[in-house]
């Protein structure tokens, strides 16, 4: 293909999928309101940032996780100093979740130039697995909520990047950067940011292109990294105390009584429906440009990298459903596998259409790429100050929280202390804490519930609040 007529083909279609990456992400993450987790992981990482807790002692509220163990502390730091260079405005946290899917796109494609590292035409096709990535709707999803499978994603594309180069080229430096970041994803979120671990076993039984011998050796080089930290960490006692707390109130009760849904293949099927997209698209490329497929060959070269990526998906995505708490998002760290091995069968159909596609069509998608760009730019500013969700609640937090010192504690019925997002919201923006034990100097109560009314000796505050009121002891 003419060097010239290539870069205008992936030029082009890079600028489509950069405009589709923004479009889907940047409209509703600059909106206030977030899926709870968020506003959760963004609170400690605040907090933390404020000295209020520290890495191994993660503080959440002064009534509720005041010292949380809950999960592995790096996320949080990481976040945490987005807050202590950027302040505690609520688009900390999204340039931190935004900036994670860039990284991790950038890793997509760099996996993906190790896969086709001998076929130039195709190696500059690395648009297509992101794209086919960033259309997962449960994937997008997760960046604009900053939830932590965003950044143990990040770390998992680098662990195997790392690990395929170090094959490829044969160098024990790229096994050890590959441990390094199997590392930092489980010390992100725990076990799940391990499953990189298995690659090279997949690798041997499928593509035969390492002997037996030296995939083991591989493997324990691999693993040497996180096996000398944690052993390192189980010598500290500070350390050690720390993830005791975490095996106990957090993998316990994952394989105990928190369960999320009844449906053992939830996530199965949850899996199928968000690729739902991509399947469509290998599909109708496949079904359309059949007759203009280059090489029979192809699939005979490819299969075993399509199986190879394929099962790694898996490895991230069906150990999940060992236990029975299950949510969609879960799911977001697998997903960069399922749109590599995808985009590696779509790619050469796609790739054989453009030789007889003239160069206006080109520079047409630029412009419309162009245009979709500068539109989501538009429409992002405009959305600045909106909000997308809990629209009463958090008016009227922003309303209190003006009235309210920092720190303060407010004491509430059962009801609106256990309403996690209230909680979240409160801390978030606020620092201010929830408590149903006893009456403070504040009380909040709900508006339209009949069964709570104000304590005696207390005055409401009068604030043009939509959903609940604030009272004062006298």
């Amino acid at each position: 293909m003419n060097k010239s007529y290539s870069n205008l083909f992936n030029s082009s279609f890079w600028l489509l999928t950069i405009g589709v990456f923004c479009a889907l992400i940047l409209p509703q993450l600059v909106q206030d309101g977030m899926f709870l987790d968020g506003v959760f992981y963004a609170s400690i990482s605040k907090n933390l940032a404020h000295h209020l807790g520290t890495f191994w002692n993660l503080h959440y509220s002064q009534t509720f996780y005041s010292s949380l163990h809950e999960q592995p502390p790096l996320m949080f730091w990481l976040q945490g100093q987005f807050f202590g260079l950027f302040g505690d405005s609520i688009y900390v946290e999204r340039i931190y979740s935004f900036l994670t899917a860039i990284i991790t796109a950038f890793g997509i494609n760099l996996i993906w130039k190790e896969i086709f590292r001998n076929n130039n035409d195709l190696k500059q096709h690395g648009w297509l697995p992101v794209l086919f990535w960033i259309i997962i709707p449960i994937c997008f999803w997760s960046y604009i909520n900053n939830l932590e499978e965003c950044t143990m994603s990040l770390f998992d594309v680098f662990a195997i990047y790392f690990i395929i180069k170090a094959i490829n080229k044969d160098k024990i430096i790229y096994l050890l950067l590959g441990g390094s970041f199997i590392f930092l994803a489980s010390f992100t979120k725990g076990i799940q940011g391990l499953f990189p671990l298995i690659i090279l076993s997949l690798r041997y039984f499928i593509n035969k292109d390492i002997s037996f011998k030296k995939s083991f050796i591989y493997s324990l080089i691999v693993l040497l990294i996180p096996t000398l930290l944690y052993l390192y960490f189980y010598s500290n006692p500070i350390i050690r105390e720390s993830y005791h707390q975490y095996f106990h109130r957090r993998l316990v009760l994952t394989f105990g009584n928190n369960e999320t849904t009844t449906f053992r293949f939830y996530l199965l099927l949850r899996l199928i429906l968000e690729l739902i997209p991509v399947l469509l698209i290998t599909f109708i490329s496949i079904i359309l440009l059949r007759k203009k497929f280059p090489s029979k060959d192809y699939f005979t070269n490819h299969n075993k990298d399509i199986l190879f990526f394929l099962l790694i998906g898996l490895s991230a995505s069906l150990p999940l459903m060992i236990t029975l708490e299950q949510r969609g998002f879960y799911l977001t760290t697998s997903f960069p596998y399922f749109a590599i091995a995808f985009a590696i069968i779509a790619a050469p159909f796609l790739s054989s259409q453009i030789k007889s596609v003239s160069p206006k069509i080109f520079k047409g998608i630029k412009a419309i790429s162009i245009t979709l760009l500068i539109g989501t730019l538009v429409i992002t500013s405009m959305q600045i100050g909106t909000t997308k969700r809990d629209e009463e609640m958090l008016h009227d937090i922003y309303l209190i929280g003006k009235e309210i010192p920092p720190q303060t504690i407010i004491s509430s019925d059962r009801d609106l202390f256990y309403d996690w997002k209230l909680q979240a919201y409160f801390q978030r923006l606020c620092n201010i804490s929830l408590d149903e034990d006893s009456l403070r100097t504040y009380h909040l109560i709900e508006k339209q519930n009949p069964k709570t009314t104000a304590p005696a000796n207390y005055s409401k505050i009068n604030l043009s609040t939509l959903k609940y009121d604030i009272y004062k002891k006298q």
